[in-house]
């Protein structure tokens, strides 16, 4: 597991446990969310937990969570290594 995986996880973990936070995210109401898989050329599975219509397709989803990390890394580079 990456680092920045499991600090983003320790965030959401403590923000679960901070109870202002809790009440807030309580109040929000029910979020309904589905498993979007899709193999990929590696020929791994990927799933994504989403709460994104069902009409998106499985291979759309993967190429924009894809494009989502590129973005990601690059944030980081700037944040991190300039």
């Amino acid at each position: 597991m990456d680092k920045s995986y499991k600090r983003r996880f320790q965030k959401f973990s403590e923000s679960l446990s901070d109870p202002e936070r809790y009440e807030h995210m309580k109040k929000k109401g029910k979020t309904t969310v589905g498993i979007s898989r899709s193999t990929l050329p590696s020929e791994n599975e990927l799933a994504l937990v989403t709460d994104l219509p069902d009409t998106i397709a499985a291979e759309e989803l993967a190429g924009l969570y894809y494009r989502r990390w590129e973005i990601e890394k690059k944030y980081h580079t700037l944040k991190n290594k300039i």
